[in-house]
């Protein structure tokens, strides 16, 4: 017998659940349920009417009715307190608004309040710092005013004692020979220039008084180079008045370089740089027998002043200087240990390699653009390098003989004394002014004090900056009394 399914619409009630009648029966096992559940609903309700008498229907009615009025009653109690309750919300939710308006503009008055205090703050730091280095610029000032007051004073000695000296040798004609000596020295700055510069032209120019010894043309610069053969005295102040109308008024170069051969210069430093009344850059050069890397370093420094439009402030200038120092104390410090046995060997070649980087560091210095007032005038750098090399005669020939022999140096814009004795200890004292090595020894150790503070909260007022600042100042000033 086959079966036939159909899909019929039936109506319950909304508590109907029964997913295992939907879901887990077959069509033939509803079909059997709905018929017998029918059978079944109507025997049950036919029995009951038979029991069910008139007495009881009223009963059951009253009971329906009873439960109607009860039901309607509460229909309408809970309507009336919904209604309540919707007013009251009306009533509340304007002043609802009103709080929240308000907790918005006093989130706005705590927030413009933070503000304020943080540029109060920013303000008073700010100031700080001004101070800090207004007070540092007005110890430089004193500085280099008790450098000039000096240097004037050595000058004025030293031009007194120039002109006695002068009338005493011209009166006893001790300069029979100047002429001589003169073309000698001459002959072998050109030979050194032409070695040291062999891509530039070097043409002889002494015999025009007002051109100097040499004009050199070097990546096209022109270059005025004044040779100096003193055997015992400095360069004196009249040459170098000469030299600098030569440059000032010579068409035919850019710039000039002083280079005494066995002495020094009056009234003028080592490598230090000056400008003429028309903004040409000078260069004067001490001793360069024995240092013929100046001459190139001038050259280079000229040049790229020139090219590039650089003038140097004095602090790229007190580094270059100090660097030179360095090199030329270095160089004769190798030529001591030279002489020494194995041991100091490895000495000399590592100062030997401390010299190239040095020098590179230098060609770096020179290649660097800076800008600052092009009035410009070197003091003698603070540095100095001790080496005492006789405080060890003996030799050790154990194996940690060699290693002690090592020579650390390290260069510092500040004026810094550096001592070096023969087992290569290094120590460096502190520089000249304390608010400015304060200064530097703060920047250093800036980061460290952070994140110490950092660990400690309490420690912080109400801003880091001043929090470091104040535990700056104490670290500092503990240091200062052990």
């Amino acid at each position: 017998m086959s079966s036939v399914t159909k899909n019929i619409t039936i109506k319950v009630s909304e508590d109907f659940d029964h997913q295992w009648f939907l879901h887990n029966t077959t069509p033939i096992e509803k079909t059997d349920i709905i018929s017998i559940g029918s059978s079944i609903y109507k025997e049950l309700r036919s029995k009951i009417s038979e029991r069910l008498t008139p007495e009881k229907q009223l009963q059951i009615a009253q009971i329906v009715q009873s439960e109607t009025e009860e039901y309607q009653n509460l229909i309408t109690k809970l309507t009336g307190t919904n209604t309540l309750l919707h007013e009251r919300i009306s009533h509340i939710e304007p002043q609802l608004g009103q709080l929240k308006k308000m907790l918005l503009q006093k989130d706005d008055s705590v927030y413009d309040e933070i503000q304020q205090y943080r540029a109060k703050i920013k303000q008073e730091y700010e100031s700080t710092i001004k101070k800090l280095k207004s007070d540092h610029t007005q110890l430089q000032k004193e500085y280099m005013n008790m450098i000039d007051k000096q240097r004037d004073r050595e000058d004025n000695i030293r031009t007194e004692y120039e002109k006695k000296i002068e009338h005493e040798r011209n009166k006893y004609n001790i300069y029979n020979n100047s002429s001589k000596k003169g073309r000698s020295g001459e002959a072998h700055a050109h030979q050194t220039l032409v070695r040291l510069l062999p891509t530039a032209v070097v043409t002889d120019t002494s015999a025009d008084a007002t051109k100097g010894d040499f004009h050199i043309q070097y990546k096209s610069v022109n270059i005025l180079y004044e040779n100096k053969n003193y055997d015992s005295r400095n360069v004196p102040k009249r040459e170098i008045d000469k030299f600098l109308r030569d440059v000032t008024f010579s068409t035919d170069c850019d710039c000039g370089i002083m280079a005494s051969q066995k002495t020094g210069i009056v009234a003028r430093d080592n490598f230090s740089i000056s400008y003429t009344e028309n903004g040409k850059p000078i260069v004067y050069l001490h001793k360069t027998l024995e240092n013929k890397a100046n001459i190139k370093l001038a050259v280079e420094l000229l040049v790229s002043v020139i090219q590039n439009g650089i003038v140097f402030d004095e602090s790229k200038l007190a580094k270059l200087k100090a660097t030179l120092k360095l090199v030329n104390d270095l160089k004769k410090n190798n030529e001591r240990h030279q002489k020494n046995i194995e041991p100091f060997l490895i000495t000399y070649r590592q100062n030997k390699e401390l010299i190239q980087r040095l020098e590179h560091s230098i060609q770096t210095i020179l290649t660097t653009d800076v800008t600052t007032n092009p009035s410009l005038s070197i003091s003698p750098s603070p540095t100095v390098l001790k080496n005492d090399i006789s405080r060890s005669t003996e030799i050790d020939s154990s194996p940690s003989s060699t290693k002690n022999t090592k020579l650390l140096l390290s260069i510092s814009p500040s004026p810094t004394v550096l001592e070096t004795d023969i087992s290569g200890n290094t120590n460096s004292i502190s520089p000249l002014s304390p608010k400015s090595n304060y200064i530097t020894w703060m920047s250093a150790h800036r980061e460290e004090i952070k994140n110490d503070l950092a660990k400690h909260p309490d420690r912080i007022d109400k801003n880091m900056n001043i929090a470091i600042a104040k535990e700056a100042l104490r670290r500092w000033n503990q240091m200062q009394k052990n």
